[in-house]
């Protein structure tokens, strides 16, 4: 629980760091609004396995330090979450984003139901001759 907690804590830092770059470029709205939920979620998860550790502890004194970063990590958040209402409230009148034509490159062309089964009777013949090797 513990190791997850801590991948939480890195993802709740690499969003906030890219929270405070769109802010600072004042980048993408969207983007902006989406890494906020996406923060929020990671806090309620974080905050959801804060709490079961901490039940599962005994010792009151060795509690304070965790209580402490966790209680860090939604102050930053909330600090940044704030910044970037702000930053969304100053925009409101902005225009939209305009995405431009041929941004994304034309997709590949469809692969005809022959070429699926030969790629497939090609992978089964590489698992096969793999096994054999390995024997």
């Amino acid at each position: 629980m513990k190791s997850r907690r801590a991948t939480l804590r890195r993802q709740i830092t690499m969003t906030n760091r890219q929270i405070k770059s769109v802010i600072n470029v004042r980048g993408s709205r969207g983007a902006l609004r989406g890494l906020l939920r996406h923060v929020e979620e990671l806090l309620l998860e974080s905050t959801r396995l804060h709490s079961e550790i901490l039940s599962i502890q005994d010792d009151d004194v060795e509690a304070e330090r965790p209580d402490f970063n966790h209680f860090t990590y939604i102050t930053r958040s909330s600090e940044l979450a704030t910044a970037a209402q702000v930053n969304l409230t100053s925009r409101e009148g902005d225009e939209e984003s305009v995405i431009e034509r041929n941004i994304i490159p034309n997709p590949t062309p469809p692969i005809d139901q022959s070429e699926v089964q030969r790629r497939g009777r090609a992978r089964q013949e590489e698992v096969a001759s793999a096994m054999l090797r390995a024997e």
